[in-house]
């Protein structure tokens, strides 16, 4: 399962070449159509405001990844997410399976989301939500926290 999902992000990194992309790769197939819309909706906008990348990620397992923030940090480099000259990609895992989250971040996003504020993200924005079964909301809101951030003036991304 976890070679094919490699496999699957690899050919999916192309994807981030080009404009009107999918943000969202629900291998764990928890979302809606409608959800993952609504999420590659928010995610395109603020690409369009900012040029910053989102994408999300849900999977059943890591591989032989050490941990889920290895994992995400790894993805984020395969699927090429964030400008190459900005380094201003922003990579959600997300495992319902394994009950974990990660926020992987490009060098450029790093500086403005730093690890305690990506920490912040889930534990107070997503997993209460998560604890409740609310998936997308928690994802949701958590997404939407992050986007209002780095919107904020100060928190640009050069």
């Amino acid at each position: 399962m976890h070679r094919l999902s490699i496999l699957l992000f690899c050919l999916s990194g192309l994807a981030f070449t080009q404009s009107g992309y999918n943000h969202v790769y629900d291998y764990e197939r928890i979302f809606s159509n409608q959800e993952i819309n609504s999420l590659n909706l928010l995610y395109d906008n603020h690409e369009a405001k900012t040029t910053n990348q989102f994408a999300l990620i849900t999977v059943s397992d890591i591989g032989k990844a050490k941990d889920i923030q290895h994992y995400a940090t790894q993805m984020g480099k395969k699927l090429g997410v964030g400008q190459k000259d900005k380094n201003n990609g922003l990579l959600i895992v997300f495992s319902k399976t394994l009950r974990k989250s990660a926020i992987a971040t490009g060098l450029g996003t790093e500086k403005v989301i730093t690890d305690s504020i990506a920490q912040y993200v889930i534990n107070q924005e997503m997993i209460p939500h998560f604890k409740k079964g609310n998936y997308f909301q928690g994802v949701y809101q958590g997404s939407e926290w992050l986007i209002t951030f780095l919107e904020r003036p100060e928190n640009k991304i050069e």
